[in-house]
C-alpha cells in the first residue's frame, strides 16, 4: 500500500503542476477574466506540490500521520471547489459553475486519491478494524 500511495502522491503532485501551468498561462477561461486570482491559486499549486515532494513523500513510511496533510489539503480543495460546481452541473444546486468538463473528472479522481491515502495511513498507523477477544458474560464471572 505504501507504493501505491508514493505513485499517488507523485500522480498528484504532476497534476497540481499541470494546473499551476494552465492558470499561469492563463488557459482556464476563469484564469483568464480573474488573473490575480489565477497567479495565487498557481501559487497554491506549487506550494502544495512542494510540501508533497519535500516532506510527504520522505515522511510518511516512518511518520504515517504526514499522510493527513493530503488527505485534509485535498479533501477541503474538493469540498470548497469541485464538489459544488458539479452538484450545480447536474442541477442539484443553482449557483453558477465551471463550465469545464474536467471538473467531475477531478472530484472524482481527488476522491480516488484521498481513499488511496487513508487506506495507507491505516495500514501504517495500525489503526485498521482489530477483532476483539471475547468478554465473558455478567453470568460467567459467578456474580
Amino acid at each position: 500500500m505504501t507504493r501505491l500511495a508514493t505513485i499517488a502522491l507523485y500522480v498528484q503532485m504532476a497534476v497540481l503542476t499541470l494546473g499551476a501551468v494552465a492558470f499561469l498561462t492563463q488557459q482556464d477561461p476563469i484564469a483568464a477574466a480573474e488573473p490575480i486570482r489565477s497567479r495565487q491559486t498557481a501559487a497554491f499549486f506549487i506550494g502544495f506540490a512542494l510540501v508533497l515532494l519535500l516532506l510527504v513523500v520522505r515522511r510518511f513510511k516512518s511518520e504515517p500521520r504526514w499522510l493527513l496533510v493530503p488527505i485534509i489539503v485535498t479533501g477541503a480543495d474538493q469540498l470548497i471547489g469541485h464538489l459544488p460546481d458539479t452538484v450545480a452541473r447536474f442541477g442539484a444546486l443553482a449557483i453558477p459553475y465551471d463550465p469545464a468538463p474536467a471538473v467531475p473528472v477531478l472530484l472524482i479522481g481527488a476522491l480516488i486519491l484521498i481513499g488511496i491515502y487513508v487506506l495507507a495511513y491505516r495500514q501504517l498507523s495500525g489503526t485498521g478494524v482489530r477483532v476483539s477477544p471475547p468478554s465473558t458474560s455478567f453470568s460467567e464471572r459467578g456474580a
